[in-house]
């Protein structure tokens, strides 16, 4: 509509017409408005963030680099491509014909959508880190896009299908694979076998108060005069067995290496991202998504607040 259109609309329509496209703009403004702060304070956290190198990074929020490698010898196969990965996304949708008054309008509907949550690692020169994909925002290189007659493919993008109108099903999915350069922000820890279970005396207290919760076992192994009672002496015996047990555990560990894992942080501001784009191309796209909003923004808000105005004053 032309601007006297628009002018003409805002005094003249229907009541349920004008609130509609009032209430539309509006949100859309809001909506832009809100994403100006969201995509600039993501583009602000990547700045802002150290990398860390897997060996000498802190515990908590930090910024890894390296490359995807698989965490065990057998890989993950993507659903409708049948390629190897570490991960996968897919996405089957119908396309849907409605009947208007005005004619026909064709939309699609998902009908079928999955996400592997299968872990996999990111490798820099210093070490390993297994990488939790659950809740992570994911930006892959990997995307095919085709489409089909049947509800399942009957075969992959390079089997006649491809971008080319072909029936009624569209099928995408976006995978990670081996090698894949990985830009990773989140939550870092290392968890430490010997750590997680304590001190010796720690251990050794669990595992007495598990032999104290089964007193027919503890009298069998420690009651050596059979009086049905477990005396100072006999207790002394059953705390340094239970300590010599704490060690053979502790021993029986040793071989185990400290493991490194990134996963998604508590904190609802601190996005957890895995992609394969390089640092800088995340910083630019969040910003161009930030202009963009400022623009309908700029745009939409005004314009709706304007229309409420005439709308009022006619």
């Amino acid at each position: 509509m032309e601007f006297e259109s628009w002018e003409s609309f805002a005094r003249s329509s229907s009541s349920d017409d004008f609130w509609v496209w009032f209430t539309v703009l509006l949100v859309l403004g809001l909506a832009c408005g809100f994403g100006i702060f969201y995509y600039v304070r993501r583009a602000r956290i990547i700045q802002n963030t150290p990398t860390s190198k897997i060996r000498s990074a802190p515990q908590g929020y930090v910024e890894l680099i390296g490359q995807l490698k698989y965490l065990t010898q057998q890989p993950t196969i993507a659903p409708l491509t049948g390629k190897t990965c570490a991960w996968y996304r897919y996405c089957v949708e119908e396309e849907r014909i409605t009947h208007t008054k005005n004619g026909t309008r064709s939309s699609w509907h998902t009908i079928e959508q999955e996400v592997s949550e299968q872990v996999f690692q990111c490798e820099d020169e210093t070490g390993h880190c297994m990488i939790d994909p659950r809740k992570a925002e994911i930006h892959p290189s990997s995307e095919d896009i085709w489409y089909g007659h049947s509800r399942w493919p009957s075969s992959g993008p390079s089997g006649g299908g491809g971008l080319m109108r072909t029936g009624g099903y569209r099928y995408t999915e976006k995978r990670l694979a081996e090698n894949d350069p990985l830009y990773i922000l989140g939550s870092f820890r290392t968890i430490d076998p010997n750590k997680a279970h304590g001190s010796i005396t720690e251990e050794t207290r669990v595992i007495l108060k598990v032999w104290k919760n089964d007193q027919a076992t503890l009298l069998e192994k420690f009651d050596t005069d059979r009086n049905g009672e477990i005396d100072l002496q006999e207790w002394d015996i059953a705390r340094n067995t239970a300590e010599q047990q704490a060690y053979q555990q502790r021993l029986a560990r040793a071989d185990k290496a400290a493991v490194n894992i990134m996963t998604k942080t508590d904190d609802f501001r601190r996005p957890y991202i895995i992609s394969t784009k390089p640092q800088s191309n995340m910083v630019r796209g969040f910003k161009l998504k930030a202009f963009a909003c400022t623009v309908g923004f700029v745009l939409f808000s005004p314009f709706s607040i304007w229309m409420l105005i005439v709308r009022l004053s006619g």
